[in-house]
């Protein structure tokens, strides 16, 4: 499933960050559970929330786009 790829990315770049779910969730202004649920595949990410969290995340542009890619999300979705 899409969902579980783009989490255990999201998760990935979260933990090497040094960051909580819960830093994370304030971060971007989202509940932490929120993204637990997406970063264990019970959510799909919408396009708001993951740009929230990739604005959030010290992430560089390709890698940012790659997880807007992943998600299914295209450059007019972002826009």
């Amino acid at each position: 499933m899409k969902q579980n790829a783009v989490g255990r990315k999201i998760r990935y770049f979260r933990e090497i960050s040094g960051l909580s779910q819960m830093a994370l969730g304030k971060l971007c202004s989202l509940w932490p559970s929120y993204i637990s649920d997406v970063e264990h595949g019970r959510r799909i990410i919408g396009v708001e929330a993951l740009s929230k969290i990739c604005d959030a995340l010290p992430l560089e542009k390709s890698l940012s786009d790659g997880l807007f890619i992943l998600a299914g999300y295209t450059a007019l979705d972002v826009a």
